[in-house]
């Protein structure tokens, strides 16, 4: 440039503007950014966001519900913009570090693992769970518990009324027992009933655990649901007897609730208004051949009680039929006007039973998980035991309920859910021979606790298992389809006991 052309006044205003520039970068030196300072959170939380999905991606599926809290640092105001890459950059790779060792944190505490999938739930395979202080929060009430409680109140309410009546009838009896009971009974918690699905009660069974309490399983019942007015239908010769338990008898000695009436008979008194005598109708033949037996009893440790129903003579497997006056256990049917009652019993030969409703709804209550001493002060007075451990549920359509054997059960009914239709069987267990057993001995000693005679069959159902056992001994193979060797030599020394 040519001195001629220097403007003093110009070169003031440009070394005016470049003191303006220095100023503002020493400005912007000492205060940061703002927006840049909020577009690097952005981004951070973006990334934290984008760590913690790639985190729970490799998570287990029990525990990608556990939700990591993302690492948001905020850069500090004193510091100067320029280092926000930096700090930046050093805040994701924190925010990476935390969340791997979140996420192998995650995958070494799961408790699902390949073997999980084979194998029940853990809650399963503990056959007797203790209760913890926390059972009584986790155990709150569901709707159908609070139903049930209101069933067995109007259940109560109705006993009162009967037992104003001053009568000497098997009714008022049954009125009196039951009450009893149902006013010392609590609605079934986890702890004295297994509410599974049909697929979880069937690999419990399938595996050969023990079950020391009802199961409680809906659906499970292949033939679809049945009504009252249909199965009678079907029962096509009406002048067929059946038994029936009518409460109106008196109490005498040697009086017998039990009397036979013709299916027209039946018919009759069913269609008939209802009044304070329901009758009883307990195991009738059913007309179905097939789809009564759960889904999940049908498995090879269930099936037991149909090898036994072989006949002895030539130990022959083919095609046979029942001799003259055999009794099919395995499957039948009772019927029940509204408001009949059942006593307190166990089940007859060390029978385990299923029991699902088709139509009406069912009381069902029971001691649950009985000590020694509860099992003895029920055989000393088993009609008018006073134990605290009577739980109950209410069986509605479609609801199945498998007890072991020696469970102590009552069965009442509510008026107002009119006539109930059920279907039942027993069954026994490979792997429970000796809890079977044990049942037996004590149904021999004690005969008034069981509701039918056994000493004509179970000596026949021992001497089979005896020889089945025997067998696998020999063989040494399927030891453990009876229970193990430890098993097999108990039911042997307790089968002998009981033959004596």
């Amino acid at each position: 440039m040519d001195s001629s052309d220097f403007n003093p006044n110009l070169a003031d205003r440009v070394k005016a503007r470049q003191r303006n520039k220095s100023t503002r970068a020493s400005t912007a030196a000492q205060t940061p950014d703002l927006t840049l300072l909020f577009t690097t959170q952005l981004k951070i939380r973006k990334s934290a966001i984008g760590a913690k999905t790639k985190a729970s991606k490799k998570q287990s599926p029990a525990k990608q519900v556990s939700a990591i809290k993302p690492v948001t640092p905020t850069l500090p105001a004193s510091k100067p913009a320029l280092k926000a890459t930096t700090t930046k950059r050093k805040a994701l790779v924190d925010i990476d570090d935390n969340t791997s060792k979140r996420a192998r944190w995650i995958s070494e505490e799961s408790s699902l693992t390949a073997r999980d999938v084979d194998t029940p739930p853990a809650r399963l395979q503990q056959p007797t769970p203790e209760a913890t202080p926390g059972d009584a929060t986790a155990q709150s009430l569901s709707p159908a518990t609070h139903e049930d409680q209101t069933y067995v109140t109007e259940v109560l309410k109705l006993l009162d009324t009967r037992l104003e009546v001053k009568t000497n009838d098997i009714g008022r009896r049954q009125s009196q027992r039951v009450g009893d009971l149902l006013r010392r009974a609590e609605p079934a918690t986890a702890t004295d009933v297994l509410r599974l699905s049909s697929a979880e009660a069937g690999a419990l069974l399938s595996a050969r655990h023990p079950h020391d309490r009802p199961i409680l399983v809906k659906g499970a019942q292949p033939l679809p649901l049945q009504t009252f007015d249909h199965f009678l239908d079907e029962c096509y010769d009406k002048t067929a007897t059946v038994s029936v338990q009518d409460p109106s008898v008196k109490l005498r000695r040697g009086a017998q609730a039990v009397k036979e009436v013709s299916v027209a008979v039946l018919q009759a008194r069913f269609s008939a208004p209802d009044d304070d005598y329901p009758w009883n109708c307990l195991e009738l033949a059913c007309p179905f051949e097939d789809g009564l037996r759960p889904s999940f009893l049908n498995n090879e440790d269930c099936r037991l009680l149909t090898k036994l129903k072989f006949p002895l003579s030539n130990n022959a497997l083919g095609r046979h039929s029942y001799p003259d006056g055999y009794r099919e256990v395995e499957k039948w049917s009772f019927l029940a006007q509204a408001g009949a009652l059942t006593e307190a019993h166990q089940d007859s030969h060390g029978y385990s039973t299923y029991i699902t409703v088709n139509q009406g709804e069912v009381g069902f209550a029971w001691i649950s998980l009985p000590d020694v001493e509860a099992r003895k002060a029920w055989v000393r007075n088993p009609q008018s035991h006073t134990s605290d451990r009577w739980r109950y549920v209410v069986l509605r359509p479609g609801n199945t309920v498998a007890f072991p054997c020696g469970t102590v059960h009552s069965v009442f009914r509510l008026p107002s859910a009119g006539p109930s239709l059920c279907f039942g069987g027993h069954f026994l267990r490979c792997s429970g021979l000796v809890p079977w057993v044990k049942t037996l001995l004590e149904e021999q000693a004690n005969t008034c606790i069981t509701n039918e005679d056994i000493s004509a069959s179970a000596p026949g159902y021992l001497d089979r298992v005896e020889k089945f056992v025997r067998q696998a001994l020999k063989q040494g193979t399927k030891v453990e389809r009876w229970g193990g060797k430890g098993d097999i030599d108990e039911f042997l020394r307790l089968k002998k006991a009981f033959m004596k």
